[in-house]
This record gives structure tokens, C-alpha cells and sequence, in this order.
């Protein structure tokens, strides 16, 4: 009872003592506001990540539970090839206009976008290309960027980031409107916007915001900014 009294006394002043901040500094107090609401943020996905990465697998393993049924995540991973060969293609047809998953870049296939899905370590990951070039780059692992993706666009804020994992690869082009493109669709069934925002927060907690026009490419040293 005597740590709920205190609790709720202690919770009452610091509401007070900032209520008192913003009439005396509006502009410092709603920074650190916008801050606290952040770094909360950056605390949560650090947990997430915890337990997805650690806990999780561990309940799986001990009671033998399946994974979610999510039927888009079951359809993009699952290995409906023969077992000597696991890889699946999943390019932009330009005379068609539709995304399409073949099992080889033949000559004739139109294309300005595509990724090639590849098993490693009982993961998939997806190298991105643009040309016919482009489709035998290595497969090489990045550490995770960011820790927080939301895309804004029609006035409405959602979180993405939850799947760009499959995509972090030495050189891989993400976030630009051809990726953003498939991307929403296919995880999320939405279209995008001609225009929008994408509010990142990275490993290092910086805080920034992509417009249209903009999109990242992995490295080594995490990523960089383009246009």
C-alpha cells in the first residue's frame, strides 16, 4: 500500500513539475518530450528483438509449439522446392505490370525490380537487384540497421519494420519506392502513397526521416543515405 502511495505521489509531482517546465519553456519541454517518447520506443524494440532472438525460440523448442500462423510470412519462407535446391526468384514484370515468382531469370522476362530468396543458416534472406547483373551479387550478412521503420502516408502512421530482416545484406537497396512498393503489399496489403515519410530510429538511436525521393543502402558500416 505505502508503494502504491508513494508511486502515485511520486508519478502526481513529475506530472506537475513538467506541466510546470512547458509553461515556462514550451519549446525545451516538448523536445524532451518527443525524446522520453522515443528512447521508450527504442527500449521496447530492444526488448522485442530480445525475445524474438533468444525467448522465443527457446518456449518453441521446450514445448514443441509451431510458429504463428501467419499465412503471407508461411508462404514467402517455405521451401516448396525439391531439397537440393531452395532458391525462388520474385521480380516486377513490366509487360504485366504484376510481381511474379519464377525459378529462373530467363532472357525474355521484362523486369526493372526483383530480389533473389536465398537459405542461410535456416534463414532466408533476399539479395535485391536491378539488372540481370545484378541477380548473381553475394549473399552477404549485415548487422540490424534500425531498430524502429514507420511509414507514414494518408495521414496514418504503421509500423514496417518487422520483416525488413530478410533484407539485411551487404549492398542491398531497400526502402525506395520500388522496394516500398512490394513491400506494403505483400506484408501488409497496402498501397502506397505517391507520397510519404518513413521515420526511422537506428542501432546508434538516431533519429530521422526519409522522404520519397530518398531510400538507404546496407554496408558493412550499416547504411547510407541516397537520392
Amino acid at each position: 500500500m505505502f508503494f502504491l502511495y508513494y508511486l502515485f505521489a511520486g508519478s502526481t509531482l513529475g506530472a506537475s513539475a513538467f506541466g510546470f517546465y512547458y509553461l515556462y519553456d514550451r519549446n525545451n519541454a516538448e523536445g524532451l518530450m518527443y525524446s522520453a517518447t522515443w528512447k521508450c520506443v527504442t527500449l521496447y524494440a530492444r526488448v522485442e528483438d530480445f525475445y524474438n532472438i533468444r525467448i522465443s525460440p527457446t518456449i518453441r523448442n521446450l514445448f514443441e509449439l509451431e510458429p504463428e500462423n501467419n499465412s503471407f510470412e508461411s508462404t514467402f519462407v517455405k521451401t516448396d522446392l525439391s531439397a537440393n535446391k531452395t532458391d525462388k526468384i520474385t521480380i516486377h514484370n513490366l509487360d504485366t505490370d504484376k510481381y511474379e515468382i519464377i525459378d529462373e531469370l530467363t532472357d525474355n522476362i521484362n523486369f526493372d525490380w526483383g530480389f533473389k530468396r536465398k537459405k542461410i543458416n535456416n534463414d532466408f534472406k533476399c539479395k535485391i537487384f536491378e539488372n540481370r547483373e545484378g541477380i548473381n551479387n553475394d549473399f552477404k550478412n549485415i548487422e540490424k540497421p534500425f531498430l524502429q521503420v514507420e511509414l507514414e502516408q494518408n495521414g496514418k502512421k504503421r509500423e514496417i519494420h518487422e520483416y525488413l530482416h530478410y533484407f539485411y545484406l551487404d549492398g542491398n537497396k531497400i526502402l525506395d519506392k520500388a522496394f516500398l512498393k512490394w513491400y506494403m503489399n505483400y506484408w501488409y496489403q497496402l498501397d502506397l502513397a505517391d507520397t510519404y515519410k518513413l521515420h526511422i530510429i537506428d542501432n546508434n538511436i538516431k533519429i530521422f526521416t526519409l522522404g520519397t525521393d530518398e531510400y538507404i543502402i546496407l554496408n558493412d558500416n550499416a547504411y547510407d543515405i541516397k537520392k
